[in-house]
């Protein structure tokens, strides 16, 4: 065991964690969660086991779970009631939730919110990261070539390690292209690895149906907008912009009966939302927005009128590490972040 964590166990044990609560007076963290690990279709994903281990030592150390609904009430209203609390999210709408991660929430009648892709929902499209996915794993094609507005890129590898690498490089190159960039890039990936991709996503992909979106929601699950068509907002025009946030918030309302006013920013980093998108955020009369850097949600600037503060929420990603979920709802992490200048 390596020292660092040995240090983060001692961190955390009972009696040293209890004096860093102040750190975390009037702010709360929110955590994000995808998708939930199923060996049978080979789905990777958060393990419903620690899931499990997770939420119970939550509800046993008395830590109070709130919906996102209910925490921006309360960063508004009642900040200091926020020193004992968490929050839960799970992004995009993929069916592994209602089958495997719901279950256990509902096991701790515990409070989440699913953010909806609602054109994954409706079955209109499935999302470009697992196309590509789908089609690199069954390739037996081993480079490929992609021409974009700016530059040509050379892809190659040799084994499923190496495979594995590039794919990965592609998605992250492919989240900072021009959305028509995109769509060229993958429809030459396709071409040149010789896989026809099926209209509708198979199994291992496939998408929450708004039947099942009721379903739950009659059970206690709440359901947000996350867009139509899950694109980078910033990299769209004005009126592409303004419908995916519009448009989704819509049919949220239309066919979710636990519909929360709170947007959620497709991949969510810094540069991935503009002042554009939160004043449609403000003008839509949607309470708050969510975004992925991490941090603890805080209730300084709620109140403001022109303060971006509640829309641009951050979220640390769900830990797989009980250690590391501790150090983050303890306020241990707050501490760090104050000690190093960053807050």
């Amino acid at each position: 065991m390596s020292l660092k964590t040995l240090a983060l166990r001692a961190l955390v044990s009972p009696p040293i964690r209890s004096l860093f609560g102040p750190f975390r007076q009037a702010m709360t963290p929110i955590f994000m969660l995808h998708r939930f690990a199923d060996r049978e279709l080979g789905i990777p994903g958060h393990d419903v086991s620690t899931l499990r281990r997770h939420l119970a030592w939550l509800r046993r150390h008395k830590y109070r779970i709130l919906a996102i609904d209910e925490l921006v009430r309360e960063l508004v209203d009642d900040p200091r009631a926020l020193r004992r609390t968490v929050c839960l999210t799970v992004d995009d709408g993929y069916e592994d939730f209602a089958r495997l991660g719901w279950p256990v929430f509902a096991e701790f009648d515990c409070p989440v919110t699913v953010f909806l892709t609602t054109g994954f929902i409706d079955g209109t499209m499935w999302f470009w990261w697992d196309r590509l996915e789908y089609v690199f794993s069954r390739s037996n094609r081993a480079e490929c070539t992609i021409v974009l507005s700016d530059r040509t890129e050379r892809v190659a590898w040799g084994d499923p390690r190496t495979r594995g690498e590039a794919l990965l490089a592609l998605v992250e190159l492919l989240k900072r292209v021009p959305d028509e960039d995109r769509v060229s890039a993958l429809e030459q990936i396709r071409t040149q690895l010789m896989i026809d991709v099926p209209e509708a996503p198979p199994p291992d992909y496939a998408a929450l149906s708004w039947e099942q979106v009721r379903r739950l929601a009659s059970q206690g699950a709440s359901f947000g907008p996350h867009s139509v068509t899950h694109p980078i907002l910033s990299r769209t025009n004005d009126e592409r912009s303004a419908m995916e946030i519009r448009t989704s918030w819509d049919r949220i309302r239309a066919e979710a009966p636990r519909a929360v006013p709170v947007f959620c920013y497709p991949n969510g980093k810094p540069d991935d939302f503009t002042a554009r998108e939160i004043e449609t955020v403000r003008q839509a009369r949607l309470d708050a927005a969510l975004a992925t850097h991490p941090g603890y949600a805080s209730a300084k600037g709620m109140n403001m009128s022109h303060s971006s503060a509640r829309y641009a929420l951050p979220r640390f990603a769900f830990p797989d590490q009980h250690d590391h979920l501790v150090q983050i709802v303890s306020g241990i992490e707050r501490a760090k972040t104050l000690l190093r200048g960053n807050a």
